[in-house]
C-alpha cells in the first residue's frame, strides 16, 4: 500500500473538523455582531440651566422601563456614553425629591440637536414656586 492509498490518519480528521469548527464559530460571531444586540448612542450631553440639580432617566414611547442617565448638576452639562438606543421616540424624566418634569424627543430631533438634551425650563421654575433652594446636587 503506498502512502497515497492510506486514509487519513486521524490526527489530518481532526484538523479538519477543527477548521470547519473555527469557521462556522467564525461566522456566527460575525452575524452575531452585524446583527447583534441592542443599539447604543455614543453619547448623550444633558444641559442644566437651572438653579436646581436633576437626576435624569430615559425611556422610549412604550415607558417600559426607565435608564438612569445620572445626577446633572444646576448651571452644567452632563455627557452620558453609550446610552441604550430608545428608539423613535424618547422621554426624559428629570427628577428632583420634590419635583419631576417629563420631555419627550424623536430621534430626529435629537439627531438635530446633535444629541443634547436640555432640562427645561418649567422644571425648575416649578421647583422655584415650590420655595425649593437652589442647589447644585441633590441627594
Amino acid at each position: 500500500m503506498s502512502v497515497c492509498d492510506m486514509p487519513a490518519c486521524p490526527s489530518v480528521r481532526l484538523r479538519r473538523r477543527g477548521s470547519i469548527g473555527l469557521l462556522l464559530t467564525s461566522i456566527a460571531v460575525v452575524l452575531v455582531g452585524c446583527a447583534g444586540g441592542p443599539r447604543h448612542v455614543t453619547t448623550i450631553t444633558v444641559a442644566n440651566p437651572t438653579n436646581h440639580a436633576a437626576a435624569v432617566e430615559v425611556t422610549g414611547d412604550d415607558l417600559s422601563g426607565w435608564l438612569s442617565l445620572g445626577r446633572t448638576p444646576a448651571g452644567s452639562e452632563h455627557v452620558v456614553e453609550e446610552v441604550l438606543d430608545a428608539g423613535a421616540e424618547w422621554v426624559f424624566r428629570f427628577v428632583h425629591p420634590e419635583h419631576s418634569e417629563e420631555l419627550s424627543l424623536t430621534r430626529e430631533e435629537l439627531v438635530a440637536n446633535d444629541w443634547r438634551v436640555e432640562v427645561p425650563a418649567r422644571f425648575g421654575d416649578r421647583l422655584d414656586e415650590l420655595g425649593v433652594e437652589p442647589a447644585d446636587f441633590i441627594n
